[in-house]
């Protein structure tokens, strides 16, 4: 008989062997003990793959060798799915086991004398994927069951939670206001309660019921990263008869108040001065997740004193445009602003969460306190770039998902240099809204990274002897109509002036050696200057090198020569093949010399 039909079949955890029924005797079967079973899984199974078994928590066996006889694991079907099943072997070989449903009613004598009812399930080879083999102990177990996210199914809910753009539009059109009214930021003045009624609608629509003002408290940065403040208030009340009523005005779309003096805030204790403030921030996009309409704001003291993180990179902002703007007009461009786009590549490490409660240190500090390190690290550079762990694959997936829908651009997916580290970046854009997208994207890789049995690991050091987890910051600066400060070419043909860029250049590097001190500090926390000066980073100095092309061009412009407008030089490479065409590199470095 199959593996299927012994009086007692093993237990979901411990595999068993079909045989052919001419080489099998049933007198032979009895209850076996634990170390029996432990011998008769040694026998059949192969070397452990630790990685592919430790990211799957619940698959608490051993892959199974691709010699060996097929295995298969036994699950006791749910109870509404019990028919009365007969196994038996098929005699043309071993190893194949064939269910048959009998559909017959039996006495309950006959019932009794039945094998236990099980479903049996082909194990995959080593190599193969255990979606399927995990769902199925999942469902079992009564646990809820992870489906993998295709992107195509939902194409068009993406960017639909994101209250900007197109889907912002018919909204406010619907309150008489112009499609690209958010875009002047004066509506927070002159329209804002036509703005928070087509909020509201909008909200609705998505399912919100309550909304928060949501905010970047000062204090934590460096020792717990991505924190954020928020209190979540209902957008409905009752009326005297008890009937429900929506109310959200312009009062609680632009303003909040809660107490201040729990913050970090140089000492305010006067209890009629105690307030702090949240104040919308019209450049960075509402956006609904859950039940919650999320309103990105400031937070500030009672007497306007930044309480947070965002005030003061808004003030720097502001400040970088009014002398941009100047510079600009002087140069022969006039424009309304100028801004930093950046993009933030986040790095981070996926641990299974059976080993991380192992695990005090990483619980409590973030990082590796003492222990010894693992016996293979990152010495074969073969985890870079390679194929992604199937585990780690869902989880990303689904972490892209709940972006996409928020409409955050989270392009990329890839591993890193370290075991178990992985990086997701997404398409660059204005500073303000691509921080409050990264702090976003931190907290739902937290909590995406929990629901498959993962724990998301962000501290930039966790490990000693491998890579730390950086956030590489991509910076440019431009203009309102599209105006790149940093393309010499573009430049020129924009201002006129061929001395345009170089000005520029000039200013920028002129900034970072006048003020490195100032931008070393930006950076300085204790897990980042433990990542500092290994092999993924950089000494922990500023510096700035721009390429052998560029800095022999800004040479002479700074001797007096004539030297015309900066054009980009290319080299090509050739690769010695017929078939291959020489493809061209640019002169200036990626400038990944910086912390």
């Amino acid at each position: 008989m199959g593996c299927g039909a012994s009086k007692v079949p093993p237990t979901v955890d411990e595999p068993c062997v079909a045989s052919d029924t001419s080489h099998h005797n049933p007198s032979s079967q009895h209850k076996k003990t634990k170390s029996e079973r432990t011998a008769t899984s040694k026998k059949y199974l192969a070397p452990e793959d630790e990685e592919e078994r430790d990211f799957i928590a619940e698959a608490s066996k051993e892959p199974q060798s691709r010699t060996q006889p097929d295995v298969c694991t036994q699950i006791p079907l749910p109870p509404a799915q019990k028919p009365v099943i007969q196994q038996s072997a098929v005699a043309s070989g071993a190893g194949n086991v064939q269910q048959v449903a009998n559909k017959e009613k039996t006495s309950p004598a006959r019932q009794q004398s039945q094998p236990a009812e099980v479903m049996v399930i082909p194990q995959p080879p080593v190599g193969s994927p255990p979606p399927m083999d995990i769902a199925l102990k999942r469902e079992a177990a009564g646990k809820p069951v992870l489906a993998e996210v295709a992107f195509t199914d939902h194409l068009g809910a993406y960017g639909s939670f994101r209250f900007r753009g197109a889907e912002a539009a018919n909204y406010l059109q619907r309150h008489g206001l112009q499609p690209d009214a958010l875009d002047d930021y004066s509506w927070t003045r002159t329209s804002a309660d036509k703005v928070a009624a087509a909020v509201l609608e909008w909200a609705r629509s998505k399912g919100a019921t309550m909304s928060t003002h949501w905010f970047q408290p000062l204090g934590s940065a460096g020792i717990r990263r991505g924190q954020t403040g928020q209190v979540h208030n209902a957008m409905f009340n009752f009326g005297k008869g008890g009937e429900l009523e929506w109310c959200f005005e312009a009062g609680d779309l632009l303003k909040g108040e809660t107490d201040g003096s729990s913050y970090m805030n140089g000492g305010m204790r006067a209890t009629h001065t105690a307030g702090g403030y949240t104040v919308l921030d019209p450049s960075s996009p509402m956006w609904v997740r859950g039940d919650t309409l999320f309103i990105p704001t400031l937070f500030v003291s009672y007497t306007g004193k930044a309480l947070d993180e965002k005030t003061p990179l808004l003030r720097a902002m502001q400040a970088v445009s009014t002398a941009g703007v100047r510079l600009l007009k002087a140069l022969g461009h006039t424009c309304k602003s100028v801004f930093p786009n950046i993009g933030l590549e986040q790095e981070f490490f996926l641990v299974p969460k059976k080993a991380f409660r192992t695990r005090t240190d990483l619980q409590l500090a973030g990082r590796t306190v003492m222990g010894r390190a693992a016996p293979r690290g990152q010495e074969l550079s073969d985890h870079y770039m390679s194929p992604l762990n199937a585990a780690a694959l869902r989880c990303m997936k689904e972490m892209q998902h709940e972006c996409f829908k928020m409409g955050i651009p989270l392009k990329t997916r890839h591993r890193e240099v370290a075991p178990n580290q992985y990086e997701c970046a997404p398409f660059f854009g204005l500073a303000t809204v691509q921080i409050d997208e990264n702090l976003l994207v931190m907290e739902l890789m937290e909590e995406i990274a929990d629901k498959h049995n993962l724990v998301c690991l962000l501290a930039e050091k966790p490990f000693k002897g491998i890579n730390g987890s950086g956030k590489h910051n991509n910076f440019s600066l431009g203009t309102e109509d599209g105006l790149n400060l940093f393309n010499g070419p573009q430049m020129t043909k924009v201002t006129g002036n061929d001395q345009a860029f170089p000005v520029v250049m000039a200013a920028v590097i002129k900034a970072v050696h006048a003020h490195g001190d100032l931008m070393r500090m930006s950076i300085a926390s204790p897990g980042n200057d433990f990542r500092l000066g290994a092999m993924e980073a950089p000494p922990a100095i500023m510096s700035t090198y721009l390429g052998k092309s560029l800095t022999s061009y800004l040479e002479a412009f700074k001797r007096g020569e004539a030297v015309g407008a900066y054009v980009e030089k290319k080299s090509f490479v050739h690769m010695g093949l017929d078939s291959i065409a020489p493809f061209a590199v640019p002169a200036e470095d990626r400038n990944r010399t910086s912390p």
